[in-house]
């Protein structure tokens, strides 16, 4: 069957149950987007807000109520608790299993309100994720430069800074414009980075594009 076809007979078996909320293992980071994603590719981003609230994620919330696990896949959860062997590679079976999960420990509403988000705020991280990601393609220059590393460009990128940003306060503040800038608090820790190291190099590298 066609994908807008599928999803539309999803809906109208979630209509019939009423407002959702989807439950899945690493689910917020995982199957989330990708469900979400198929969704908007045949317009049907809106129907799904009607229908379904938001999500649950019983990984963070397994870490929680079980610290003491050396490991947190499905698969070790359920046989863990259930002493049960687990049917790999069948998504009836996954569904079911962790049904079991929340049988056996009943979490209460405060957890699970704990370990939610909205689907709103999914389809909102989604286009956050995007811009991240064309914006460090954008940043690859520092990496391929051997200014910063992969990582600190993308949480640059993920910040919202941009390339252009960094060559506005290179030109108009010189390198205090790029500490103030990078080295911009958020919490306890720095926006992208306070390391001298880092910041001189960028400074430089910023040099050979004016």
């Amino acid at each position: 069957m066609p994908l807008k076809d599928v999803l539309k007979s999803f809906i109208k078996w979630m209509e019939k149950v009423g407002k959702v909320v989807f439950i899945g293992h690493n689910f917020k980071n995982f199957d989330f987007p990708r469900l979400l994603l198929a969704f908007r590719s045949v317009g049907l981003e809106a129907k799904l807000k009607e229908v379904c609230v938001g999500g649950i994620d019983s990984l963070p919330m397994f870490k929680k109520i079980r610290p003491d696990m050396e490991k947190y896949s499905q698969e070790h959860i359920f046989e863990k608790l259930t002493k049960e062997k687990y049917c790999a590679h069948n998504a009836l079976e996954d569904v079911k299993s962790l049904e079991k999960f929340f049988n056996f420990y009943s979490p209460s509403p405060d957890v699970y309100l704990k370990f939610s988000f909205t689907t709103e705020w999914g389809f909102e991280n989604l286009i956050h994720q995007e811009k991240t990601a064309l914006n460090a393609e954008i940043l690859d220059c520092l990496v391929s430069g051997q200014v910063m590393s992969r990582q600190m460009v993308n949480k640059m990128a993920s910040s919202g800074l941009r390339f252009e940003h960094l060559l506005s306060v290179f030109h108009s503040n010189g390198k205090l414009g790029l500490v103030e800038l990078l080295g911009e608090r958020n919490g306890d820790k720095p926006r992208v980075t306070s390391c001298k190291k880092v910041i001189d190099s960028l400074y430089v590298f910023l040099t050979t594009c004016v």
